[in-house]
């Protein structure tokens, strides 16, 4: 990935890459795209939040939670059962 974003740079700036006047080319380079990396990131961020909202306007099996989740049955009630049965 470094050496993608290296040879994007070093074929924008070019050939000829002498002196400070090289340096300076290849450093400007990297700070352009330093800054659109930045960007990407906050409109990343953006959409995070955007989809976080969507999502929570639906309901989930996530969201969803078994309250009654007991296994335990009481005697007395099984006790009617049969009885009534």
């Amino acid at each position: 990935m470094v050496l993608a974003l290296l040879s994007q740079v070093l074929a924008k700036v070019g050939p000829k890459l002498e002196g400070e006047d090289g340096k300076r080319k290849i450093v400007d380079e990297l700070n352009v795209h330093k800054k659109r990396l930045e960007d990407r990131q906050q409109e990343v961020k953006k959409e995070q939040v955007e989809l976080d909202k969507e999502a929570s306007k639906y309901i989930t099996s996530d969201d969803l939670h078994v309250g009654f989740d007991s296994k335990t049955v009481s005697r007395l009630i099984v006790g009617r059962a049969f009885a009534q049965s």
